[in-house]
């Protein structure tokens, strides 16, 4: 049965904007249509690869680490680190910070450490496991160059002296002080000391006079990603730490590398020169010798209820997804950009139909769409309902989780990875349980608490400093 036309025309009007997200021949020919296409050709340069990664995903640079190892190597030296700091005059490399040791300390020499070291910060729990397991309060790290090491112990002083005696100046010149209040002691909290950080944290982002309406509001505001920065996928692994692309990927591979073959593999897709590649990826199914389908639920059901055409298919997925029309536009955009390089292939491959070595039909990014809807939704389907006992719909997920809310609280605070060590154990302790129905809920809302607690405790990330 033929779906609305405007639903098709919304479809096929997406998948014609592909071209301005997926990667095409080169990197900078994407980044110079990119950046005239969509109206950003006019901001600074280093504004535009940044909306460009936004809008795509692909980075124009290679990563820090990478960088740091070329500078380790002198393929990078302090001369271009000079030079590329003084062409950004916003930057203010000149202007002096302070003077030590009647050293002129400037915004340069600032950036240049920043460049150079991993200055990120980090949280009371990894400070105090830098401290009492690593030593370091006692012993220097290993990116410290020679030179420095050096300098510093010249004198016979020993070494732990010196760090202990420079962590000390730190904490004085900041007017701070070391705490050595541990996680673990959460769980045993006076009344008195709770009652302080309550009073203290009411204007946090998230009051704790209303945990329920906070969490009703995360799942809303989660739930609300899904087909701009999220698929179903991205909302499940959140939540669950489970990725269904693991198991996708290899299938989708297998069937892209067949639809890519340019006349060398010994075996083809049967009739995809005549029928494309979704429909006769769609007609062989009841043949493929690989039994993974048979491990999914209602993969029979879905299977056959798969229309003969791509676009159809794509509709009748994003439906059963319960995706809002009015988000499928954005979905399909982020479903492409998960797997960019065999998307971009394909994309690439549709508009040059002149580039065969045989007579087989180009490929097309909506069979592509397709196939990969299809696959998702069995997997996904799998998921949730041996953890939710429910369907991967947008529908259902949004009515377990409110139904739910300390598990959503729970699950969502250790996935995202910012809990203390003793709080991670609890959680996942507590999810790891044989099926949801033997979970209590009580076990739920009690560690929601804890979780808590621990947000409004000064050892909290969220409230350091």
């Amino acid at each position: 049965m033929q779906k609305p036309a405007n639903h098709r025309e919304q479809i096929i009007a997406a998948l014609n904007l592909m071209d301005h997200v997926l990667p095409g021949q080169a990197p900078i020919l994407d980044f110079v249509h990119h950046n005239t296409l969509h109206g950003f050709q006019h901001l600074p340069f280093e504004e535009a690869l940044a909306t460009f990664e936004a809008l795509t995903g692909i980075c124009a640079y290679l990563p820090e680490t990478q960088s740091r190892l070329f500078y380790q190597q002198g393929r990078i030296n302090d001369s271009d680190l000079t030079t590329a700091l003084a062409k950004n005059p916003r930057l203010q490399t000149e202007q002096t910070i302070c003077i030590l040791n009647d050293r002129i300390i400037t915004r340069k020499d600032i950036y240049t450490l920043a460049l150079l070291f991993d200055f990120n910060g980090l949280s009371a729990s990894q400070l105090n496991w830098q401290i009492e397991e690593l030593n370091a309060l006692s012993s220097v790290q290993a990116d410290v160059p020679q030179s420095v090491r050096h300098q510093l112990f010249a004198e016979n002083t020993p070494q732990h002296t010196i760090i202990k005696s420079l962590w000390d100046g730190i904490l004085t010149r900041l007017d701070l002080q070391q705490s050595v209040f541990h996680p673990e002691a959460l769980l045993d909290l006076s009344l008195e000391q709770a009652e302080e950080w309550l009073t203290a944290y009411q204007d946090m982002p998230q009051p704790v006079d209303n945990l329920q309406g906070n969490d009703t509001k995360a799942l809303d505001e989660l739930l609300s990603q899904v087909g701009d920065s999220i698929t179903v996928r991205g909302f499940i692994l959140a939540l669950s730490g489970i990725d269904s692309l693991d198991s996708v990927r290899p299938q989708l591979i297998r069937i892209c590398a067949s639809a890519m073959d340019e006349g060398v593999a010994a075996w083809n897709t049967p009739e995809r020169s005549h029928l494309g590649l979704y429909a006769a990826w769609r007609a062989t199914l009841p043949y493929d010798a690989n039994p993974f389908f048979h491990e999914l639920p209602d993969w029979q059901q879905i299977l056959s209820e798969l229309p003969e055409d791509a676009i159809d298919a794509i509709i009748l997925q994003l439906s059963q997804l319960e995706i809002p029309p009015t988000k499928w536009p954005g979905y399909l955009r982020r479903l492409a950009l998960e797997l960019p390089g065999w998307s971009g292939l394909i994309n690439w491959r549709q508009h040059h139909p002149d580039y065969q070595t045989t007579n087989d039909a180009a490929p097309k990014l909506a069979d592509y769409l397709a196939i990969r809807l299809t696959l998702d939704r069995l997997w996904l389907n799998q998921v949730c309902r041996e953890i939710w006992k429910c369907e991967a719909k947008v529908g259902s997920l949004r009515a377990y989780f409110r139904k739910n809310l300390p598990e959503f609280t729970v699950r969502r605070s250790v996935y995202q990875g910012n809990l203390p060590e003793y709080l991670t154990r609890l959680a996942e302790s507590l999810i790891i349980q044989a099926a949801p129905e033997r979970r209590g809920r009580a076990d739920w809302q009690q560690l929601a608490e804890l979780i808590l607690t621990w947000q409004c405790s000064p050892l909290s990330e969220s409230n350091a400093g």
